[in-house]
């Protein structure tokens, strides 16, 4: 979802038909991810900075 909605340029909207899915679960994906992704990088700085 982080790869259609970002670097593709897809709306929720498209992402959900193209999924087969709901608008709010697309929605709620995307946030999750974007919570993991940023937690993974905040990981990966702080073993970079040792």
């Amino acid at each position: 979802m982080l790869y259609l909605y970002y670097y593709q340029g897809y709306k929720t909207e498209e992402i959900a038909d193209i999924l087969g899915t709901g608008k709010g679960t697309v929605t709620s994906q995307l946030k999750r991810a974007r919570e993991k992704l940023k937690l993974s990088l905040s990981d990966y700085e702080k073993e970079m900075s040792v």
